[in-house]
């Protein structure tokens, strides 16, 4: 009768040392806390560097803040249009205090580089070809832990700017699952900037 070989334990099983952070190690941690945890130095940039850049570069202009609710009143998923790449850069300078972690489409993480600062900054892939249902529950644990989500609920950038397509409804079943408000974002002027 032949021994049975113990079962090889990784570096991530033991608590181990990572020179590199799997990707999947972002997903479920708080990138974006106000208490510091998790939060990562590309978060802390962003959030020094990005706003006045985008203020003074775009001129941006936001209206109704005052229907963000307050932080108190707990998570919430912001739902916008999607005309540009510069959208979730723009709704998550309108959201700010709050920090909003972004759905994108898996295939960008395999842009070199960009794929890394996806990770960092929190985003959360969603595989746009299927129900995915583990973008969803990544994303409803996130706002169980307080944290904001960004979805654009087209599910891509849309070329028409002046016709209004028919969202996906995912983002219903993440605020249930979360337990969080939906703040609907209208994003207007964004297609202007180049390359969209």
């Amino acid at each position: 009768m032949a021994e049975q070989q113990p079962a090889k334990s990784s570096a991530s099983d033991q608590g181990g040392f990572h020179l590199v952070k799997p990707r999947e190690a972002f997903y479920s941690q708080d990138v974006t806390g106000e208490d510091g945890a998790g939060r990562t130095w590309l978060i802390k940039a962003c959030k020094v560097v990005i706003p006045p850049l985008c203020r003074l570069l775009y001129k941006l202009e936001v209206r109704g803040k005052e229907n963000i609710p307050p932080r108190e009143e707990g998570p919430v998923v912001f739902v916008g249009n999607h005309v540009s790449y510069m959208d979730p850069v723009v709704l998550w300078v309108a959201a700010q205090p709050r920090k909003p972690r972004f759905l994108a489409r898996s295939n960008l993480w395999r842009i070199p580089i960009f794929g890394g600062l996806l990770c960092r900054i929190g985003a959360i892939p969603v595989d746009p070809e299927s129900a995915d249902l583990k973008a969803v529950k990544t994303a409803a644990a996130a706002l169980k832990r307080g944290e904001d989500v960004g979805i654009f609920a087209e599910g891509t950038r849309m070329r028409t700017p002046d016709k209004v397509y028919k969202p996906h409804a995912g983002f219903v079943l993440i605020a249930n699952m979360g337990k969080a408000k939906v703040v609907p974002v209208g994003i207007t002027g964004a297609d202007r900037i180049k390359p969209h």
